[in-house]
This record gives C-alpha cells, sequence and structure tokens, in this order.
C-alpha cells in the first residue's frame, strides 16, 4: 500500500527520552483456545526498537485481572509498545489468543491514560480487549519512577469491566441455625421405680429341721 501521512509521522517523529510505566489491569472477551478446559492467558509487552520486554503472571479464563507494574526506559526511536497474549499450555507450545500495537505518540501528556486496547487474532478477527494504564515521564520530571518500580496495589485500581463471579468473591448465605428443642423435649422421663414388696413376700419360711434317727 502507499504509505499514508500518518506513517510519514511516525518515521520522522522522535520520542522525548524518559521512562515509561506501563500498568497491565485487565482482559476481558478472549477467545478460549483450549477445547476442554479454560484458557490460562498472559500477556507478553515488547517496547518496540529495544530488547525491553516483559510478561505477566498466567491467569485463568477469558476474563482475567491481572494486576503488574512495569518500567520501560524509553529512547528517541522508541515509539511504539506490542502486547501479545498467549495461552499457556503445558504439553504443547503456548497459543496466541491475541495482539496489539500502541503509538506511544499518544501517551506522552504526563498523565495516567487508562485505555481498553482492542486485541486482533493473527487472520484479524477480533480477539478480546486489554486493559492498560500508561503514563510517561520526561527525563528530569518531578515525579520520575525508578526502574522496577513495585506493582500497583489491587486497591488502586477501579472495578473490573467484566461482571463479578457469583457472591462476588466471598461466602454464601448460610442457612438458618437450629433453634431451641420443642417444649417438652429435655432428659426422658423417670422410669417408675419398684415399690415394697407384697406382704408376705420375705425371707423363706424355715426348714423342718431332721430329729434324732429313729430307733
Amino acid at each position: 500500500r502507499f504509505p499514508s501521512t500518518s506513517d510519514h509521522f511516525c518515521k520522522s517523529f522522535r520520542m522525548p527520552i524518559g521512562r515509561l510505566k506501563l500498568d497491565v489491569v485487565e482482559a476481558k472477551d478472549l477467545r478460549n483456545k483450549d477445547w476442554f478446559s479454560s484458557s490460562d492467558p498472559y500477556v507478553k509487552i515488547t517496547l518496540g526498537n529495544s530488547s525491553q520486554h516483559f510478561k505477566t503472571k498466567v491467569a485463568s479464563g477469558q476474563n482475567v485481572r491481572f494486576e503488574e507494574s512495569f518500567s520501560f526506559n524509553i529512547r528517541d526511536d522508541n515509539k511504539t509498545l506490542h502486547f501479545e497474549v498467549m495461552d499457556k499450555d503445558t504439553f504443547t507450545s503456548d497459543d496466541t489468543m491475541g495482539r496489539a500495537q500502541l503509538e506511544l505518540a499518544s501517551f506522552l501528556s504526563g498523565q495516567p491514560r487508562d485505555s481498553w486496547v482492542p486485541l486482533n487474532s493473527k487472520s484479524g478477527a477480533p480477539a478480546g480487549q486489554l486493559r492498560v494504564i500508561i503514563t510517561f515521564y520526561s527525563e528530569g520530571a518531578a515525579q520520575f519512577p525508578q526502574a522496577g518500580a513495585p506493582a500497583m496495589g489491587a486497591g488502586q485500581y477501579a472495578q473490573p469491566g467484566w461482571q463479578q463471579p457469583p457472591y462476588g468473591g466471598g461466602f454464601p448465605p448460610q442457612q438458618p441455625g437450629y433453634g431451641a428443642p420443642p417444649p417438652g423435649y429435655g432428659a426422658p422421663p423417670p422410669q417408675a421405680g419398684y415399690g415394697a414388696p407384697p406382704p408376705g413376700y420375705g425371707a423363706p419360711p424355715p426348714q423342718a429341721g431332721y430329729g434324732a434317727p429313729p430307733p
């Protein structure tokens, strides 16, 4: 195809020196690549014209949260950020679930920019979305982050863009407890005791003794 105006701009544009902080928050509507089980996605991130690359932890499902942060050193020729969502496999090579590319020229304001990035399969079909927060710090900025800055805590992100599982991860409602036993339910009633023996019931009568032997 013929080069467009944007192509010419990207070739002539020079990135300012600085550092880019990337928060990979979550993904949704991912395509399941496994026939008999759920997918185990993770994200590979590569900075264009650079050897800098990272990957997230492995999650499970088609709507997942990663909540991990990464920091890139930016030179004037680092203009793109590449994302590849992979499905972790145990006995075969990992499969590509979706890809995306961002032009960094749109993220130079110095303010965090929260974006849902469309993912596409190798054939170009829609393959879900990836939510990222990108902040660029020019060299010498007051809030210039250190390399390897720790990831944000989970509480610093907004609520996920997909529905939570039942009970919101908590416990289901408890069943009603058992109350007090019904009236009269207690120790068994006393058994009827044996009274005094009937009259005449006592020691056996004396036996007749043997007298003197007959003559």
